[in-house]
Formats: structure tokens, C-alpha cells, sequence
């Protein structure tokens, strides 16, 4: 499942702290690195972490089935983390 976000990023440099925003694409476990348009910071951001999969399961007289739904809930702003 391939997804496009806008997502609300803060900048983890205590100096600077501001809010920007970039449109990425959710897809697979995606850990980014961005940086900051504001005082050039680079830094990481996990995305599996706010990652939510729910398990369906449908109950029939010819039998069960499984499935599961994908789906994403973020924090506003997102946490940036300084890089390893």
C-alpha cells in the first residue's frame, strides 16, 4: 500500500524548534532523513512507529476469512530525531 502524506515535521534543534511541512510518500517502513528549510538541521524520522494494522476477521457459514487494514495516525507535529 502506497500512500502520499502532508505531514507537520518539528525541527528537533533546541534553537530553532519551528514547524514545516513535506509531502512524502508512505510506503513499506519508512525511515526518512529531512532536514529542516528554516536552520538546515538534518535529522531522521521514523513512520512505522505510527503505523496502525487491524485484523478483520469475517465469520461465515462456508468459513473464515482474514484480512487486515492498513492505516496511519500521526502526532501534529511529527517528531524529528537527530541523526545516528
Amino acid at each position: 500500500m502506497s500512500e502520499t502524506r502532508r505531514l507537520p515535521l518539528r525541527c528537533y534543534n533546541s534553537d530553532c524548534n519551528r514547524i514545516y511541512e513535506l509531502t512524502l510518500e508512505l510506503e513499506g517502513q519508512p525511515r526518512l532523513r529531512v532536514q529542516c528549510p528554516y536552520c538546515g538541521t538534518s535529522g531522521t524520522v521514523t513512520l512505522n512507529r505510527y503505523r496502525i494494522i487491524r485484523d478483520n476477521t469475517i465469520t461465515r457459514s462456508g468459513g473464515e476469512e482474514k484480512s487486515s487494514t492498513e492505516g496511519w495516525s500521526f502526532p501534529s507535529p511529527v517528531p524529528v530525531e537527530a541523526e545516528e
